[in-house]
């Protein structure tokens, strides 16, 4: 372990947690592209797809952030999608979206259905088509590829991977009074 600016520390944070999200989110995309959104499952991965992918983009804490300019230009729209239907529909149920169709309705919308005098409610969403879950997935795998790349470059800065003794640790981005990048943790 090598002594590190807070800068370093929180520059393999950022690239590190970056890394897990978007091959979460990358292998998310794989798995729904065998479902339909009939499948139980399918709106809940939804969810953690949208969340997953935005989660590095959107930490509350600005040093934290992923800068959107790592986004290849030719996946920017499918990126801004992305955060929009994450901050709109499956991180927040917004009763205006703004998401719309054809005609100009809201299509985040609680739906009734009655059958046969029985009643049941359900929420009328928008789902990426097969196509674009391609798309996402390739997106999430290149944005780990060069959050890799970032990682790489800060890792070798922070660790001198000889000298450390197997143990798991947690990464500090803290830094009141002299808190050591990575704090040994007993499981």
């Amino acid at each position: 372990m090598k002594e590190t600016t807070p800068e370093n520390r929180r520059e393999f944070w950022k690239f590190q947690s970056a890394v897990l999200a978007f091959r979460q989110a990358g292998n998310l995309a794989v798995r729904l592209k065998s479902m339909t959104d009939t499948d139980e499952l399918f709106y809940p991965l939804m969810i953690a797809l949208h969340v997953l992918y935005s989660r590095s983009f959107k930490h509350e804490q600005r040093n934290l952030r992923v800068p959107v300019e790592i986004v290849p230009n030719d996946c920017r729209q499918i990126h801004d999608i992305l955060i929009h239907f994450r901050d709109k529909i499956f991180a927040h149920q917004d009763t205006h979206s703004k998401i719309v169709d054809k005609n100009k309705k809201d299509l985040c919308q609680l739906i009734v259905t009655v059958e046969k005098g029985s009643v049941s409610c359900g929420m009328q969403y928008i789902f990426p088509t097969v196509f674009q879950l391609n798309k996402v997935a390739e997106l999430c795998f290149a944005l780990e590829k060069k959050c890799v790349y970032h990682l790489q470059k800060v890792s070798n800065v922070c660790f001198d991977k000889t000298g450390m003794p197997d143990g798991m640790y947690k990464v500090s981005t803290t830094f009141e009074g002299n808190a050591p990048l990575l704090d040994e943790h007993q499981i």
